[in-house]
């Protein structure tokens, strides 16, 4: 259970940061950049700025996000699983093994999950559940 909590709720951090590295990149950046170009361009010569000199951001800028939601998502699922394992530990162990395969290049939040997801689904229910049985099953 704390294995998944953990590993959600950094997954969850990190996807914000990589959406808002993609953000940055896409669209702060290039506007950082002309307006330093501007300020730096003699009157001799005359520049004509374009958002297209900053194409290849856009395409950082898009890698990033679309990481971000992944991460985003696959740390919802694990977080989900963390929270579910005392009530359905074969769906907490599901969630969490999904949501560390969709962020397997993260390898420590991976890994994380798919413990997660491993100890969930072979977590021991053999002990009775009527409080009564339980003393004579010790």
């Amino acid at each position: 259970m704390v294995l998944g909590i953990i590993g959600g709720v950094l997954a969850i951090l990190l996807a914000l940061l990589f959406i808002a590295g993609g953000v940055f990149f896409s669209q702060a950046f290039p506007a950082l950049m002309e307006s330093n170009m501007d300020y730096e361009m003699d009157s001799d010569y005359d520049y004509n700025f374009d958002n297209d000199d900053f194409e290849g951001l856009d395409l950082v800028g898009y890698i990033y996000g679309g990481l971000g939601i992944v991460v985003l998502i696959g740390g919802v699922l694990g977080l989900v699983g963390g929270l579910l394992v005392n009530k359905n530990n074969v769906l907490a162990g599901v969630l969490m093994l999904v949501g560390g395969v969709m962020i397997i290049y993260l390898v420590l939040l991976f890994i994380l999950l798919l413990l997660g997801g491993i100890f969930a689904l072979v977590k021991d229910n053999s002990a009775p559940k009527n409080p009564e049985l339980r003393a004579d099953f010790e």
